[in-house]
Protein backbone atom coordinates (compact mmCIF):
# COMPACT_ATOMS: atom_id res chain seq x y z
CA UNK A 1 0.00 0.00 0.00
CA UNK A 2 0.78 3.69 -0.83
CA UNK A 3 -0.20 6.81 0.81
CA UNK A 4 -0.41 10.03 -1.20
CA UNK A 5 -1.79 13.29 -1.03
CA UNK A 6 -5.06 13.90 -3.25
CA UNK A 7 -3.82 15.26 -6.86
CA UNK A 8 -6.06 16.23 -9.27
CA UNK A 9 -6.23 13.61 -11.14
CA UNK A 10 -7.45 11.35 -8.31
CA UNK A 11 -11.15 13.14 -8.27
CA UNK A 12 -12.90 9.63 -9.68
CA UNK A 13 -11.03 7.19 -8.08
CA UNK A 14 -12.05 8.71 -5.12
CA UNK A 15 -15.51 9.04 -5.92
CA UNK A 16 -15.49 5.28 -6.59
CA UNK A 17 -14.23 5.05 -2.76
CA UNK A 18 -17.02 7.20 -1.50
CA UNK A 19 -19.48 5.58 -3.67
CA UNK A 20 -18.72 2.09 -2.96
CA UNK A 21 -18.42 3.12 0.84
CA UNK A 22 -21.88 4.80 0.81
CA UNK A 23 -23.88 1.72 -0.97
CA UNK A 24 -21.96 -1.19 0.52
CA UNK A 25 -20.87 -0.41 3.93
CA UNK A 26 -23.60 1.60 5.23
CA UNK A 27 -26.40 -0.16 3.34
CA UNK A 28 -26.76 -2.47 6.67
CA UNK A 29 -27.83 1.17 8.42
CA UNK A 30 -29.65 3.35 5.69
CA UNK A 31 -32.19 2.82 3.18
CA UNK A 32 -31.45 2.47 -0.43
CA UNK A 33 -33.19 5.65 -0.74
CA UNK A 34 -30.76 7.55 1.83
CA UNK A 35 -27.84 6.18 0.34
CA UNK A 36 -28.76 7.19 -3.06
CA UNK A 37 -29.59 10.92 -1.91
CA UNK A 38 -26.20 10.79 -0.13
CA UNK A 39 -24.01 9.03 -2.91
CA UNK A 40 -26.40 9.56 -6.33
CA UNK A 41 -25.31 7.93 -9.16
CA UNK A 42 -25.25 11.26 -11.15
CA UNK A 43 -23.11 14.21 -9.77
CA UNK A 44 -21.63 17.36 -10.33
CA UNK A 45 -17.61 16.17 -11.38
CA UNK A 46 -16.35 19.48 -11.04
CA UNK A 47 -17.58 20.55 -7.49
CA UNK A 48 -16.69 17.04 -6.56
CA UNK A 49 -13.22 17.81 -7.53
CA UNK A 50 -13.46 21.35 -6.09
CA UNK A 51 -14.22 19.85 -2.81
CA UNK A 52 -11.48 17.60 -2.38
CA UNK A 53 -8.84 20.25 -3.92
CA UNK A 54 -10.07 22.36 -0.65
CA UNK A 55 -9.92 19.52 1.60
CA UNK A 56 -6.35 17.87 0.52
CA UNK A 57 -7.39 14.33 1.96
CA UNK A 58 -4.60 11.66 1.79
CA UNK A 59 -5.36 8.90 -0.27
CA UNK A 60 -4.35 4.97 0.50
CA UNK A 61 -3.57 2.81 -2.75
CA UNK A 62 -3.60 -0.81 -3.39
CA UNK A 63 -1.04 -0.60 -6.92
CA UNK A 64 -3.12 1.75 -8.96
CA UNK A 65 -6.30 1.47 -6.97
CA UNK A 66 -7.45 4.17 -4.72
CA UNK A 67 -8.82 1.99 -1.65
CA UNK A 68 -9.28 4.69 1.40
CA UNK A 69 -9.23 8.21 1.82
CA UNK A 70 -9.29 10.83 4.71
CA UNK A 71 -8.63 14.18 5.40
CA UNK A 72 -7.47 16.40 8.73
CA UNK A 73 -8.70 19.87 8.61
CA UNK A 74 -5.89 22.60 10.89
CA UNK A 75 -9.28 22.86 13.57
CA UNK A 76 -8.94 18.81 13.76
CA UNK A 77 -12.22 18.27 11.88
CA UNK A 78 -12.40 14.91 9.67
CA UNK A 79 -14.83 16.11 6.63
CA UNK A 80 -14.61 12.98 4.78
CA UNK A 81 -13.40 9.36 6.27
CA UNK A 82 -14.11 6.56 3.53
CA UNK A 83 -12.91 3.51 2.74
CA UNK A 84 -13.68 1.25 -0.80
CA UNK A 85 -16.83 -1.12 0.08
CA UNK A 86 -14.46 -3.98 -1.21
CA UNK A 87 -11.60 -2.93 1.33
CA UNK A 88 -14.24 -2.41 4.49
CA UNK A 89 -13.44 -4.02 7.65
CA UNK A 90 -9.35 -5.44 6.53
CA UNK A 91 -7.51 -2.66 8.73
CA UNK A 92 -7.48 -0.25 5.72
CA UNK A 93 -9.35 2.44 7.61
CA UNK A 94 -7.21 1.48 11.14
CA UNK A 95 -3.86 2.31 8.52
CA UNK A 96 -5.34 5.79 7.40
CA UNK A 97 -6.65 6.37 11.01
CA UNK A 98 -3.43 6.21 12.37
CA UNK A 99 -1.67 8.38 9.79
CA UNK A 100 -4.56 11.50 10.79
CA UNK A 101 -3.63 10.91 14.34
CA UNK A 102 0.33 11.19 13.95
CA UNK A 103 -0.50 14.59 11.15
CA UNK A 104 -2.38 15.79 14.00
CA UNK A 105 -0.29 15.44 17.01
CA UNK A 106 2.64 17.08 13.99
CA UNK A 107 -0.15 19.61 13.74
CA UNK A 108 -0.61 20.41 17.47
CA UNK A 109 -4.39 19.69 17.34
CA UNK A 110 -5.57 19.23 20.55
CA UNK A 111 -9.22 17.75 19.46
CA UNK A 112 -10.48 15.59 16.43
CA UNK A 113 -13.90 16.20 14.97
CA UNK A 114 -15.98 14.37 12.90
CA UNK A 115 -20.04 13.83 11.55
CA UNK A 116 -19.67 10.35 11.53
CA UNK A 117 -22.30 8.02 9.74
CA UNK A 118 -23.92 5.36 11.54
CA UNK A 119 -21.73 2.65 9.95
CA UNK A 120 -18.62 4.33 10.81
CA UNK A 121 -19.71 5.00 14.56
CA UNK A 122 -18.09 1.86 15.75
CA UNK A 123 -15.04 2.75 14.12
CA UNK A 124 -14.72 5.96 15.60
CA UNK A 125 -15.39 4.63 19.24
CA UNK A 126 -12.92 1.91 19.02
CA UNK A 127 -10.78 5.23 17.97
CA UNK A 128 -11.42 6.84 21.20
CA UNK A 129 -14.31 9.20 19.75
CA UNK A 130 -17.13 10.00 21.96
CA UNK A 131 -20.69 11.36 20.20
CA UNK A 132 -20.89 14.89 21.63
CA UNK A 133 -24.86 15.03 19.69
CA UNK A 134 -26.81 13.31 17.05
CA UNK A 135 -28.67 14.81 14.50
CA UNK A 136 -30.87 14.17 11.35
CA UNK A 137 -30.72 15.94 7.97
CA UNK A 138 -33.62 16.38 5.72
CA UNK A 139 -32.08 16.13 2.73
CA UNK A 140 -34.54 15.47 -0.84
CA UNK A 141 -37.52 13.45 0.97
CA UNK A 142 -35.26 11.38 3.16
CA UNK A 143 -33.56 11.56 6.68
CA UNK A 144 -30.06 10.93 7.00
CA UNK A 145 -28.74 10.45 10.45
CA UNK A 146 -25.38 10.83 11.76
CA UNK A 147 -23.49 11.81 15.20
CA UNK A 148 -20.73 14.43 15.58
CA UNK A 149 -18.49 12.63 17.50
CA UNK A 150 -14.89 13.85 19.63
CA UNK A 151 -11.91 12.95 20.66
CA UNK A 152 -9.86 15.08 22.98
CA UNK A 153 -6.00 14.31 22.15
Amino acid sequence: MKLTRYQTGDAAALRAVFHTAVQQTAAPYYSAAERRQWSPEAFDEAAWAANLAKIKPWVLWDKLTAIAYADLQPTGYIDHFYVHGDYARQGIGQTLFNHLAAQAQEMGVTELSADVSLSAEAFFKRQGFTVSWRRRQHRGGVVLRNARMLKPL
